[in-house]
């Protein structure tokens, strides 16, 4: 299973798309699962009474999985993607209330269910599946639960108890595999944003905002050393919620106001959460220790962001500190991985980056070096024009085509023929109809 799952806006004419592959797969599970419940109970009956009644079930839950499985083999629009676990859970309810309760052969099927939300939509709607299923598996168990010696206390409070933990431990590892598969992700997009073409500017602002939105974090903030001659300056980059970010050159502070966000280590990740009480958590990038940070100096931080949790990592550049990370606020909350996934994801922008300022840096200079060619060129010609309308050996009849000229001589190589009209005929002192027109052939 992947979070291709919660896209249900995806073409489904790919074939090969994995949301269709993985919905085929389970759709297909599930309906192994309800012919097995259904020959299970025609072979071997568990109550004479409810025998019609949980027959019944199996078979319209078996038609309902069979139903469901042609519509996602025909990657229909159809299928409820987002309630199909919730819906499992329902039906696997119905069986175990038919069919002995706590007791019922029936109760493996929850984990069925489990495993699609876990690793289909995540973590938290594993964990709330599992939690919903052991209270309502509880339930159901104390309603149904047979009097006499068949009644099996220990059961009853074993079941769920196995529910909730493997439960738990699905959850997280379906979490964890969605979590990696959109860092995946988000390290394409920024691969895919650092195009020189876009320009510094504007790679760096939808890096930051591809960031944020995967933490859903309430703003991004970066401070970077700038490339000025001083080498004391810093280009702060901020992106907000809610805000478009666009390709515009960001402000420069100086050194004095980029301390306040450098922090004295310049060594340290950072994690600030103020949940009842201050905590601060710093990792050392260098020798990969775990230490308490003072709350006081992030608070202060926290203070000047308008926050109270960020994550801060600092930024490297051939070994040597350039800057600082900052992924503010937001409905997440920020541990240990999401410290060693932010390290990664910025070791792996900042040589992009570089190399997009280099190739900036040499399109500015190679522009830089063709216009003092062209001006080295046009100087001589100037000089000659300007010599043409007063210099006696620039006086040449028509058909001469040799000029002793000292400003002709440094004519560059290489121009065309170019028609040449006496210029300046007020300083010849003739008058517009009497000018004499010649014609200058510039050396090849």
């Amino acid at each position: 299973m992947s979070s291709n799952l919660t896209s249900p806006n995806q073409s489904g004419a790919d074939v090969l798309s994995e949301q269709w592959i993985d919905l085929r797969l389970v759709s297909a599970t599930r309906l192994m699962l309800a012919t097995s419940a259904l020959v299970v109970i025609l072979i071997e009956p568990s109550d004479s009474n409810r025998y019609l009644a949980l027959t019944y079930t199996a078979f319209m839950y078996t038609l309902y999985s069979a139903v469901f499985c042609v519509l996602a083999i025909k990657r229909s629009r159809l299928v409820p993607l987002g309630i199909m676990h919730w819906l499992d859970m329902v039906w696997y309810l119905a069986l175990v209330a038919l069919s002995n309760g706590a007791n019922s052969i029936f109760f493996n099927y929850f984990f069925f269910a489990i495993l699609v939300a876990s690793f289909g939509w995540g973590y938290s709607a594993g964990l709330q599946l599992t939690l919903v299923s052991a209270f309502l598996f509880t339930i159901v168990g104390l309603l149904t639960a047979p009097s006499g010696p068949e009644f099996h206390l220990d059961r009853l409070f074993l079941r769920p108890i196995l529910l909730l933990i493997l439960g738990y431990m699905i959850s997280r590892w379906g979490g964890f595999k969605i979590n990696l598969r959109n860092r995946l992700q988000l390290l394409k997009d920024a691969t895919i944003f650092s195009n020189p073409r876009f320009g510094i500017d504007r790679t760096i602002n939808a890096i930051l905002e591809s960031l944020r939105a995967f933490y859903d974090a309430d703003a991004c903030l970066l401070i970077i050393l700038a490339n000025s001659e001083d080498g004391k300056s810093y280009h702060l980059y901020r992106v907000v919620r809610g805000v478009h970010a666009t390709g515009a050159s960001p402000p420069e502070i100086d050194a004095d106001l980029a301390q306040l966000f450098l922090l004295p280590s310049q060594n340290d990740a950072v994690i600030y959460r103020q949940d009842g009480r201050r905590k601060t958590v710093l990792f050392d990038v260098k020798t990969h220790e775990i230490s308490t940070g003072d709350p006081a100096t992030s608070a202060k931080v926290a203070g000047a962001l308008e926050t109270k949790a960020y994550l801060s990592v600092p930024i490297f550049n051939r070994l040597l500190p350039v800057g600082r990370l900052y992924v503010i606020g937001g409905t997440q909350r920020f541990d240990n991985s999401a410290m060693d996934f932010v390290l990664q994801l910025m070791d792996h922008v900042t040589p992009l980056i570089e190399n997009i300022r280099l190739v900036d840096n040499l399109a500015s200079d190679a522009a830089e070096r063709e216009r003092r060619r062209i001006a080295r060129d046009i100087q001589p010609i100037r000089n000659w024009l300007k010599c043409g309308a007063t210099c006696g050996d620039c006086e040449r009849s028509r058909s001469d085509k040799t000029f002793s000229c000292p400003q002709f001589s440094a004519m560059p190589q290489g121009f065309p023929l170019l028609q040449v009209s006496m210029w300046r005929s007020k300083r010849m002192g003739k008058s517009p109809s009497t000018i004499v027109w010649r014609r200058s052939y510039f050396r090849l």
